[in-house]
This record gives C-alpha cells, structure tokens and sequence, in this order.
C-alpha cells in the first residue's frame, strides 16, 4: 500500500483518505479538510514549481487557519481514545499574525 502514494498526486492523495478518515469521527473536521485540499495542492505546486516564494499572505492565512481547527480535532479525538485529559495548548492553536 505504501507504493500507492509516491509520485504524482501523492499528497493530494493522502488528503483525501485522510479527509475521508476524519468524516468517519468528526464530520466537520473531515469536511474542513477536504475544502482546503485543493488549495494546499495548488499552492504547494506554485510555491514548488511556478512562483517560488510567491505565496500571499491570505493563501498562507487559510491553510494555517485550517490547520488550528484540524489540530484541535485531532487533540479532541486522541483524548477521546486514549481517555486522557487534552494535551494543553492544543485544544485552540493561536495562528501567529504575520
């Protein structure tokens, strides 16, 4: 199964499974995620490939945005699993201001 996600698409790839992974035990997060896959794809390629060091400030704002509200889902499931207390400073991710 590893072979499956090398070369093109692999990470766009392994988004979406985990998107779909995610719906299974938090809907939102899993809707979340997939919504912005499409835009880590392309910026990742234009950061990568096209116009290196271009990426704007409100590109890097969505994702980063995205990401915090990711975290706090995966701290909440992994409590939820382990039956531990969050992790602190997990729970809500302070997306630094640029």
């Amino acid at each position: 199964m590893a072979t499956a996600f090398r070369g093109d698409g692999a990470h766009f790839e392994t988004l979406r499974l985990a998107a779909m992974g995610l719906v299974a035990w938090n809907p939102e997060a899993g809707t979340l995620l997939e919504s912005i896959r499409e835009p880590i794809r392309s910026a990742r390629n234009e950061a990568e490939y096209q116009r290196p060091g271009v990426t704007t400030e409100a590109e890097l704002r969505q994702l980063l945005d995205a990401a915090a509200g990711l975290l706090a889902a995966f701290a909440s499931q992994i409590s939820r699993i382990t039956g531990s207390p969050p992790l602190p400073g997990l729970g809500k991710w302070d997306v630094p201001s640029f």
